[in-house]
């Protein structure tokens, strides 16, 4: 009777998905209402933020693989989560887990680079890299410094303060988009803000492109618009302090002020507002000033010009970058250069490209040298000008003189020229690297001009005939410009507050936005992506809604990279490796080839491969390896171009084509081709040697070819096979 009788448990046993609805459910059973609404919130908030921290690191598809020892990375996440929690609920276990925190730390152990880039943040505001610091160069001492302040759990503000053109924009940009991209474990998202006000002078002075904020109103109508608090950016401006410290408390962010020396007077309160009343929030706030603002004389990191050595390396970049010939540029000229530019990166860069136009590096230097360096630097672009063909100037004083970042049928109305020669001009002015390449604003491709460059064009050519027709024209079409602004703005707001319930794991409030938002905008891939995201992430996750969303995105030819990563991440978790491929792929069809996209297909092609290998379908493995070997070497960048944060995921590039390769040996050993393995054992003993002289300090590197050579010794240390 034993036998038959179904067995049955004395309580229903619950994955760990479940705990942050019981959580949810039985707080107040938990924690007695002994505390003020405000301390419960974030109590609550606190523990539910970071348990799931601790889940997502332990998760073997998004976190840590159970197959390698935890880095230091995850650990000092796993442990700063896990403190944060004890603090609500044993403090005296909460100093171990500090004690253990710090030793980890002291230990200084390597760092590893396989960590995931799942983690990416939410940023608004940020400009696109080209306009502010093409291949970001040096910098490790403030970078360093700004780390440290970071990490400080008792410093909410601090300064980078310095004169024009030393590149306080520049490392305040790293250090944002770096801290994106591998936030740390108590930031939620990145906030951007410039206080640059652009103008020229032609007949009286106006603006031509409105800065993010110019007061504390202003400020406080950005922060919301990040969070997507569309209930309080209307509200007056007590209510709307109110909003913006309860949600950076909330959601701490890293806000960047840049340029705030462009307030003055009455203006200056929003420096004041976030020196006296932040410190109550969770969120960090960097400024960037010529000056320091009175009693902040403590905490600023002073940015001067390059020291040699980093000079020299910001030199040989920009030669690089603007395809000059080195021979030209010997050490004593490189200090020369640094010496009459007083170190300023923007002056060197300026100086550089009067070598663009033809002039020899000692007569720059001299024409520099005559001349103070606003001068010089007008000297330079004048240069420039006279060498653009008609249609590049047009095009050039077109994109100077539009409110930001201009489409292409936006140049070709202003400037009155046909889409074949606008092409033309824009393909010139890139090759004097005067237009960077253009950023996705909604789903168009528009251009902006770097700052300085759209100052000094205005200043040379804001009081021409062609700048005064420019402007008619673009008057004459600013209705419809302005219409589709508001369009792109009621949109982004829909989904900042959609991602900021997520965040608060408020889901069905986030589903309601959304379909709010695709009610007025039936038809835009960014609102059906991010309905996407949140059924993705729901508890437990609506994978048939969200795999729904997604695809209608990717039909309305979405050009969101992070959409498609998404649905990459929704069929990895569930193993659907063919799913996650084609997620991937499509994104390839719609954006063109990226890295990540190309890894991403990659990473799930190779997944499949190993299914297949251990099913003994050998035909087909070998198919879906060599595929993924194409889409990994498209990931794979050459190390000049790839950019200071995306270091660490070259490095993950690098392991997964060994991986790869060391498939492909497997794979041809099982069908005995013994001239193809040793085709691709050659291949991976390159792919190794590669890996290891581009990361000298990754440990997986050293580990992984340890491992290799034990199953095939014809791989050696510092030998390639053949």
């Amino acid at each position: 009777g034993e036998l038959d009788s179904q067995l049955v448990d004395a309580f229903d046993l619950l994955g760990v998905n479940h705990f942050y609805n019981l959580f949810d459910l039985y707080f107040d059973d938990l924690f007695p209402d002994d505390e003020d609404v405000v301390v419960r919130k974030q109590k609550r908030q606190a523990i539910l933020d970071n348990a799931k921290r601790i889940k997502n690191l332990r998760d073997p598809v998004i976190g840590h693989s159970a197959e390698h020892d935890i880095d230091v990375n995850d650990a000092y996440t796993m442990l700063e989560a896990e403190r944060k929690i004890l603090r609500w609920i044993d403090q005296s276990s909460e100093k171990q887990i500090e004690q253990l925190r710090d030793a980890l730390m002291s230990d200084e152990a390597p760092i590893s680079i396989d960590s995931t880039d799942n983690h990416r943040l939410q940023a608004s505001g940020l400009p696109n890299r080209e306009s502010i610091a093409p291949r970001f160069v040096g910098r490790e001492a403030e970078l360093n410094e700004l780390s440290g302040w970071l990490r400080d759990s008792d410093s909410r503000v601090w300064l980078l303060a310095g004169d024009g053109g030393k590149g306080k924009t520049a490392i305040a940009y790293e250090f944002a988009v770096y801290n994106r991209d591998n936030p740390p474990p108590d930031l939620e998202v990145v906030i951007w803000l410039s206080a640059k006000a652009r103008r020229f002078v032609s007949g009286q002075t106006v603006d031509v492109e409105t800065p993010d904020f110019w007061d504390l109103d202003s400020a406080l109508y950005r922060v919301l618009d990040a969070y997507g608090a569309i209930e309080s950016v209307d509200e007056d401006l007590s209510i709307k302090a109110s909003a913006s410290l309860e949600y950076m408390t909330l959601l701490p962010a890293l806000v960047v002020l840049d340029d705030v020396d462009t307030l003055e007077g009455e203006n200056e309160e929003v420096i004041q507002f976030f020196l006296q009343r932040i410190h109550n929030t969770r969120s960090k706030f960097l400024l960037t000033s010529r000056r320091v603002p009175f009693g902040m004389g403590a905490m600023n990191t002073q940015v001067d010009g390059f020291a040699t050595e980093e000079g020299i390396k910001f030199i040989d970049s920009r030669i690089k970058l603007y395809r000059l010939d080195p021979a030209q540029f010997t050490p004593a000229t490189k200090q020369r250069i640094l010496e009459v530019c007083d170190g300023s990166p923007l002056f060197v860069e300026d100086l550089l490209r009067l070598c663009i136009v033809g002039e020899p590096p000692n007569g720059a230097i001299n024409v520099w040298r005559g001349s103070q360096g606003e001068t010089a630097r007008r000297y330079a672009l004048g240069r420039e000008l006279e060498m653009l063909s008609d249609t590049a100037r047009k095009v050039l004083v077109s994109c100077s003189l539009f409110r930001g970042p201009v489409s292409l049928p936006e140049i070709e109305v202003a400037a009155e020229i046909s889409e074949q020669d606008c092409r033309g001009a824009i393909d010139e002015l890139q090759r004097l690297f005067l237009l960077p390449r253009p950023e996705l604003v909604g789903d168009v491709p528009r251009f902006g001009l770097n700052g300085n460059t759209r100052r000094l064009v205005t200043e040379i050519e804001g009081e021409s005939d062609l700048a005064r027709r420019i402007t008619r024209s673009i008057d004459a079409i600013t209705g419809q410009a302005s219409a589709t602004f508001v369009q792109r703005q009621n949109i982004g707001q829909f989904i900042r507050q959609a991602v900021s319930f997520v965040r608060l794991s408020r889901h069905t409030d986030a589903e309601s936005t959304l379909i709010n938002g695709l009610e007025r905008y039936p038809e835009n891939p960014d609102l059906h992506g991010t309905l996407g995201f949140v059924y993705k992430t729901w508890k437990p996750p609506r994978y048939t809604d969200a795999r729904m969303k997604f695809e209608r995105a990717a039909q309305l030819m979405s050009s969101s990279e992070e959409m498609y990563r998404h649905w990459w991440e929704l069929e990895m978790a569930r193993s659907e490796w063919t799913a996650a491929a084609l997620a991937a792929e499509t994104g390839l069809s719609a954006i063109g080839t990226t890295q990540h996209l190309s890894f991403w297909a990659g990473y799930a092609r190779s997944q499949l491969a190993r299914d297949l290998h251990q099913q003994t379908q050998y035909s087909r493995a070998e198919q879906e390896a060599r595929e993924a070997e194409k889409h990994l070497r498209s990931a794979l960048l050459d190390l000049d171009d790839v950019e200071q944060g995306e270091y660490r995921f070259q490095g993950r590039v690098h392991r997964a084509i060994v991986i790869n390769y060391e498939r492909l040996v497997r794979i041809s050993q099982s069908q005995q081709n013994i001239g193809v393995r040793d085709h691709f054992l050659r291949l991976l003993s390159r792919a190794l040697t590669r890996w290891s002289n581009e990361h000298p300090d990754d440990a997986f590197a050293s580990s992984e070819r340890a491992r290799l050579v034990i199953s095939f010794p014809e791989i050696t240390e510092g030998h390639q096979v053949g």
